[in-house]
């Protein structure tokens, strides 16, 4: 797609592309990858389109020339995704200003992935996950919106390397949900760090949470929710009804900048003061958490050894995925970028045309 260039009548090539994300989403067939260019897309994208296990549908936001954005000023939702909505992959995409949910996945959709994404400005839920089923998210941001990620009743849930900021609400909040995993969670400066209901089963480690106007943690009664190598410092109370594990800490995770929305963590060797202690001390090594092509370090060198907690950039993505809009998302890499360390998300940013539907394939 491309808003500037193209037009919904067109074939969906990338010569004659179309002009929104809704019109894609209505037309393509399981395995199929949807590449939409930078600018701005204003509308409310449904999908209820099904892929397949091995034949997903790709919604991919083309950032090589800047932010890709769904502008959801005047709508309830961005992305909204329900039904009959399966194996759906939606990467690159920047969502900002609805009026209720940036992304909300509900009503048994299965299979859904979030990736790379960043929510801000939404007046509920940055992301809503409702009773859906095994549903990921890796590499997003949710900023500045009412509650950071909020999942109810979700039966198989994935959260790695998720950053919940500046949200009145909670950064994490998590009522029922089954075979639940959340990993490399950095939350600050919301009302609550994680908020938890009684009952289903779900693990929170390798995580930070800080300064947060409320609690830290807050477990609102029974079990289900396991808690492990985290950092929880500053908030108003840092455990509500739990007490911390053996493996966690309570200390100044220092930060690179959080006031300035720089959440990498301070390290001599990148040439700060001192080390932040929330180096090394995850529960597994960072090859193992899918972060070992990700950095904590203002000089971009890769995690490595026993992951870091909580939240690691993209090196090949130097601006904060919620700037304003005004402002570029991708700047030149920093040039401490370590000597042969690829950009990460680089395999992401081609622009290969959706082909028309005589040349649809399997990947």
């Amino acid at each position: 797609m491309s808003a500037a260039r193209g037009a919904d009548a067109s074939s969906g090539t990338s010569a004659n592309p179309w002009k929104t994300i809704s019109k894609a989403a209505a037309s393509v067939p399981p395995g199929s990858k949807v590449i939409a260019e930078a600018g701005s897309y204003p509308e409310m994208v449904t999908i209820a389109s099904a892929g397949t296990a091995v034949r997903r549908i790709v919604f991919e936001g083309d950032r090589t020339n800047g932010d890709v954005i769904i502008n959801a000023q005047g709508k309830s939702t961005g992305f909204l995704l329900s039904g009959t909505a399966a194996y759906i992959t939606i990467r690159g995409f920047k969502i900002q200003n609805a009026s209720t949910n940036g992304i909300k996945v509900s009503q048994n959709a299965e299979g859904i992935e979030i990736l790379d994404c960043a929510i801000s400005g939404s007046g509920g839920q940055g992301v809503f996950l409702d009773r859906s089923k095994s549903t990921t998210l890796r590499h997003v941001k949710t900023q500045s919106n009412s509650i950071g990620l909020d999942v109810n009743e979700v039966d198989g849930l994935v959260v790695e390397n998720l950053l919940a900021s500046g949200n009145t609400g909670a950064g994490l909040k998590v009522r029922g949900t089954t075979n639940g995993s959340i990993r490399n969670l950095t939350s600050r400066g919301n009302n609550q760090g994680a908020y938890f209901t009684a009952g289903g089963t779900r693990t929170l480690s390798d995580s930070i949470l800080a300064s947060n106007t409320a609690e830290g943690i807050y477990k609102d009664g029974g079990t289900g929710s396991t808690l492990s190598n985290n950092d929880v410092w500053s908030n108003g109370t840092n455990y509500r009804n739990c007490t911390a594990d053996p493996a966690s800490i309570s200390a100044d995770p220092l930060f690179v900048d959080a006031a300035g929305g720089n959440f990498r963590l301070q390290q001599v060797a990148a040439g700060q003061a001192a080390d932040s202690p929330c180096l090394n001390a995850g529960s597994r090594s960072a090859a193992d958490a899918g972060l070992a092509d990700r950095t904590t370090r203002t000089d971009n060198v890769a995690d490595a050894d026993a992951v870091d907690l909580g939240w690691h950039e993209d090196p090949g993505l130097v601006a904060d995925l919620c700037l304003p809009a005004s402002r570029s998302l991708r700047q030149p890499l920093a040039p401490g970028l370590a000597p042969g360390l690829r950009p990460s998300r680089a395999r992401f940013l081609t622009t290969s045309p959706i082909p028309p539907p005589s040349r649809w394939t399997t990947p």
